[in-house]
């Protein structure tokens, strides 16, 4: 089984953002297949909840869809400004 259908096994909704009071969030996988919690800011930030874990190893497949996952929030984000700034 591939890496990318494992990780989908595990979580169905992995590397999909979900929104849960007014923030955008996702589970990702890091290389050992440890699932991973991220807030996503209306910064372009974001915050990896590490608190279960003693460190992360992330790929650069891992760091690109992260970055896909930025990229989508911070349009969500936008768009919820647009709409509010039109209210």
């Amino acid at each position: 089984m591939k890496t990318e259908q494992l990780e989908k096994f595990l979580i169905k909704d992995c590397y999909e953002l979900r929104l849960e009071d007014g923030l955008l969030y996702s589970t990702i996988f890091d290389e050992e297949l440890d699932p991973i919690e991220v807030l996503f800011d209306s910064e372009g930030c974001i915050e990896i909840n590490t608190e279960n874990l003693k460190y992360i190893t992330l790929s650069t497949t891992q760091l690109k869809k992260l970055i896909t996952l930025i990229k989508k929030a911070e349009k969500i984000y936008k768009n919820q400004e647009d709409l509010i700034d039109e209210i």
